[in-house]
């Protein structure tokens, strides 16, 4: 296009969103779990080289580019869709929920009722979510959710149950062994999932930065202009200027004895 000036630079940043985001995880560790989490959760390490394994085929894990070479190992998983869809669907209603109304609702009902496997396709799409989940629990022999509340402790607790189960398939199929676990994403915010994450997994849990994204794509733009040595450096000047907030695990007993039920429901061992 004329008129344009010649020597604006154009930097190529990272090769995907999820790719940024993970830049951004504010660790100075070299071996981590992320998972950036939204709508949807992408959960996973960043490695040297591919894992090209049959283990990996079948747990539904990838290989992905990033930046200065390295592969984020990783697979796509349900985040907060389930929750937005009830949230949608009872304001269809008539009952306009906030986000903080859905939290209470869910820690305020009783744990461990029932559980479901958030991969399950009657997820995906459908027309009610409500009765989804409530099909699934009658479909599998479990107590029937009668309340909101009880809905959402479902699915907040079943999240956490799929995050500690992937955590630990991704610690068999890269002989690692992760202590804690980020999450990034605008589902960072939602401090109850981040709590069952922590109490499901055994794992600390470290919440943030929320706009992971475009943090993470200012630090390869700042590479790409050479104001900024490397991600770590970049990843230094976000630890200290971000806030992020730490959730340590609790209830394990509980929690374990609720696992072992969580993985009879979906069909898995450990």
């Amino acid at each position: 296009m004329s008129g344009l000036p010649s020597d604006i630079p154009v930097i190529a940043t990272a090769s995907h969103d999820t790719a940024s985001a993970v830049t951004a995880v504010p660790t100075d560790e070299q071996e981590f779990v992320f998972i950036s989490c939204g709508t949807w959760s992408l959960l996973g390490t960043v490695t040297e080289k591919p894992i090209l394994s049959d283990g990996a085929f079948e747990e539904g894990f990838s290989n992905e580019g990033m930046p200065e070479g390295k592969i984020k190992f990783l697979k796509n998983i349900m985040g907060l869709w389930m929750i937005q869809e009830c949230r949608r669907l009872w304001s269809r209603q008539g009952e306009a929920l906030s986000f903080d109304e859905l939290e209470r609702a869910a820690s305020e009902s009783a744990p461990f009722r029932a559980f479901l496997d958030a991969e399950d396709s009657c997820f995906a799409n459908p027309d009610n979510m409500e009765e989804a989940v409530i099909g699934y629990c009658r479909r599998s022999g479990q107590p029937i959710p009668e309340s909101k509340g009880e809905i959402l402790r479902c699915i907040y607790e079943s999240l956490a149950m799929k995050y500690r189960y992937s955590v630990e398939r991704l610690e068999e199929l890269t002989g690692r062994r992760f202590d804690r676990i980020h999450i990034i994403g605008g589902g960072c915010r939602d401090r109850l999932l981040c709590g069952f994450t922590a109490d499901a997994s055994g794992r600390e849990v470290i919440a943030g930065p929320s706009e992971a994204t475009a943090l993470g794509n200012g630090i390869n733009q700042l590479i790409g202009l050479g104001a900024i040595a490397s991600v770590a450096e970049g990843r230094r000047l976000l630890r200290r200027g971000q806030k992020t907030e730490r959730f340590l695990p609790r209830g394990k007993e509980a929690w374990d004895r609720a696992y072992e039920r969580y993985l009879a429901v979906i069909g898995k061992t450990r």
